[in-house]
């Protein structure tokens, strides 16, 4: 979009270098408030829809949060970037990406959904087993990571 001089450029430009910026800034802490993590993923998701929005339909659903939740900053993510790198962009068809939050007795719950599409070119499992794996030790005892395949999604 630099390239062609849109007149959306400079917008995308700073969304990118505040996604930037929070991956290390806010990426470097403990904990942050799960707002400030649902707010990247609404830049993040932004950014996804002005590359692919002829390809996919984005279902995101979560309720305003209250600051008051922490959470380890780039768990959520890991899975949103799964779900594109694996169902929206090795495709040229129209897919859904859905991805759910909720939060019910201090335990927050996500849902994600996403077609499986053949991606040669990629390396399959890294990116779940970074995520296993940062679970396991940040949350030891303290989550559940289910992945099920069925009907292609």
């Amino acid at each position: 979009m630099t390239l062609k001089k849109s007149d959306n450029a400079p917008d995308l430009v700073m969304q990118l270098a505040n996604l930037l910026r929070y991956s290390v800034y806010e990426g470097q802490k403990a904990q942050v408030s799960l707002e400030k993590e649902i707010n990247y993923l609404k830049v993040f998701i932004a950014l996804q829809h002005l590359r692919s929005a002829e390809r996919c339909n984005f279902d995101m659903q979560w309720h305003e949060y209250q600051q008051h939740y922490l959470i380890s900053p780039l768990l959520l993510i890991m899975i949103l970037e799964n779900a594109i790198k694996h169902g929206v962009e090795p495709t040229s068809q129209k897919v859904t990406v859905v991805f759910k939050i909720t939060m019910a007795d201090n335990i927050l719950t996500l849902f994600s959904s996403n077609p499986i599409l053949p991606n040669n070119n990629s390396e399959h499992g890294v990116g779940l087993n970074n995520l296993r794996r940062r679970l396991t030790l940040l949350y030891p005892n303290k989550h559940t990571l289910i992945i099920n395949e069925n009907k292609n999604l």
